[in-house]
């Protein structure tokens, strides 16, 4: 509940509590479950777990458990719906949400890329290891040259405006040809996991 978490006015030398929890997001992971029998705390229309969205937004989950619900709550198809809308709201959610480039590249010249980035999620990406990666294919569908952005995705906080990336690059000594194509990769530097 808000008043052992967001208002908590306790502090312990000097640093209040309710600061730390509601912005604890912006460097770690917070996740949790909702309470058992949560379904019972209803609103004044009967909701089930009614204050649940408001809490996932206030506090930035990341994500939370799925196992603490009672089989009377699953039963019911209201509380399946919340639940999974609330499921859809934790995480980061990285959008293109615009960009451009040069559209006629040169040989053993410089371009422009800009692009506008968004989080639209409900917490930061948590993991260092993505890089974003952009790689000019032929028409044959080979790479022929990868270039890496300075934008890093790593604890990129959730906004409703833009961030606006603009990059200079230069192409190699690429034969000319139609038929190229730009593409972007968040790759896993570890090689573990594929690219998002």
């Amino acid at each position: 509940e808000d008043k052992r978490l967001a208002n908590n006015v306790d502090s312990y030398n000097g640093y209040r509590f309710d600061t730390a929890i509601v912005n604890r997001y912006k460097y770690a992971m917070v996740t949790g479950e909702p309470i058992f029998g949560g379904s019972q705390y209803k609103n004044a229309k009967g909701v089930a777990y009614y204050d649940l969205r408001r809490e996932l937004n206030l506090y930035h989950i990341a994500g939370f458990g799925n196992g603490n619900f009672p089989q009377a709550d699953i039963a019911s198809a209201a509380v399946r719906d919340t639940l999974r809308e609330a499921f859809k709201i934790t995480g980061y959610r990285l959008n293109l949400t615009g960009g451009s480039m040069n559209s006629t590249l040169y040989q053993n010249s410089t371009f422009n890329l800009t692009l506008r980035w968004r989080n639209a999620g409900n917490a930061p990406l948590y993991q260092k290891r993505w890089k974003v990666t952009y790689q000019l294919i032929d028409a044959n569908n080979a790479v022929v040259q990868t270039w890496n952005s300075l934008f890093n995705p790593y604890l990129y906080l959730p906004s409703t405006t833009d961030s606006v990336v603009s990059e200079n690059f230069t192409l190699g000594n690429i034969p000319a040809a139609s038929g190229y194509r730009m593409t972007i990769k968040i790759i896993d530097t570890t090689g573990y996991l594929p690219p998002l």
